[in-house]
């Protein structure tokens, strides 16, 4: 069960460090991911336990039809998009490590104010009612 998400990894470090009682922790992670959360979790004396829960691979697909806007979940999700696409369209991303890697290529990049694939969803409905 998630108790408690924030949009980057030294938000979610310093609330591990407020409000966890244990130094010890297991983060699951992915083959590609970025240093930030386990480095200063360390620093403050916390011991992780990393697992690598599943291998990134990117699938670049070329889409032959024009849209409106490309949802990410992760900076690898922009890198394998933009193999084969052009960034065009809104970028609507969920946190900002992924907004950060969109911004390379877009130009409008917006960020879930809370870091769920609803949220994201909830953000895309938002943008697209206000056009109408």
């Amino acid at each position: 069960k998630v108790t408690h998400v924030e949009n980057n990894a030294q938000k979610l470090a310093k609330y591990i460090e407020e409000n966890v009682v244990s130094k010890k922790i297991t983060y699951f992670c992915s083959s590609l991911r970025l240093d930030v959360l386990p480095t200063l979790l360390r620093v403050k004396g916390i011991l992780v336990n990393e697992v690598e829960a599943y291998k990134t691979m990117y699938s670049p697909v070329k889409l032959e039809t024009k849209i409106d806007a490309v949802l990410f979940y992760s900076p690898s999700t922009v890198e394998s998009y933009i193999k084969e696409n052009n960034a065009e369209e809104i970028a609507f991303c969920i946190g900002d490590s992924t907004a950060k890697e969109a911004a390379k290529y877009f130009k409008n990049v917006q960020i879930a104010k809370i870091p769920t694939v609803e949220s994201v969803i909830e953000m895309v409905g938002i943008h697209f009612a206000a056009e109408s």
